[in-house]
């Protein structure tokens, strides 16, 4: 199964991106902003990553980074360095976090691979 994140705006403060499975938008996501991988403030790197959707789920073998999930939140500060997931923005956050984790985690296998990219919405 091929999920990607495409992250189409960056600010100081905040990354936004979209989650794509099989070139299909499922949900928003936000992140912290890119300040070089520093733990806990820091988006992780552009790149592939081994996931898995057991208790939680893990993006796992992230160069110097440990911890990172796929998680609910609504506000960057509810993040310290990994994805949250939401339905829609609105201004500085995003909506329906909750909802949209429980569902993400009932269509996700329980390995996968994360592609992160930059890009266009247009995967497939």
């Amino acid at each position: 199964m091929k999920v990607t994140l495409k992250r189409i705006s960056y600010t100081e403060n905040e990354t936004y991106g979209v989650l794509t499975i099989k070139g299909h938008p499922v949900c928003v996501t936000l992140e912290r902003p890119w300040l070089d991988n520093k733990q806990n403030v820091s988006c992780i790197p552009e790149g592939y990553y081994a996931c898995s959707n057991t208790d939680k789920v893990r993006v796992v073998d992230v160069k110097g980074r440990t911890g990172i999930n796929i998680e609910v939140g609504n506000y960057v500060s509810d993040t310290k360095g990994c994805i949250l997931v939401g339905e829609s923005f609105r201004e500085d956050m995003i909506l329906n976090s909750s909802d949209v984790y429980n569902n993400l985690r009932e269509i996700l296998p329980k390995v996968f691979l994360l592609e992160i990219n930059g890009g266009e919405i247009n995967d497939q």
